[in-house]
């Protein structure tokens, strides 16, 4: 009996091992690409917010295993803000 819990064990532990490596995969090629989504991210913010969303570039690099997602000349036009008519941020850095 304990044989069997043993098995079961390494193989439990082996699928954990192989899915944390291919989700780390997985994120840091999504890093890495993160200016292919520069415009669909854009969209999104936008009808999120109810205003323009301009992004000038996106990009990507890993930290270890925490990706990090620069974002660089954002504009935020129209649509009556009250924060601002038409704001322009030079860089904003998301970091997980």
């Amino acid at each position: 009996m304990s044989h069997y819990f043993k098995r079961a064990t390494r193989h439990l532990l082996f699928c954990t091992l192989l899915a944390v490596a291919l989700s780390l995969t997985a994120v840091r090629l999504a890093a890495y690409g993160a200016g292919h989504f520069q415009q669909p991210i854009a969209d999104a913010v936008s009808q999120a917010l109810g205003v323009q969303v301009t992004i000038g570039q996106l990009s990507g690099t890993m930290h270890g295993v925490r990706p990090e997602w620069l974002f660089k000349d954002i504009a935020l036009a129209g649509g009556g803000s009250p924060v601002c008519g038409s704001c322009v941020f030079a860089w904003i850095c998301l970091r997980y």
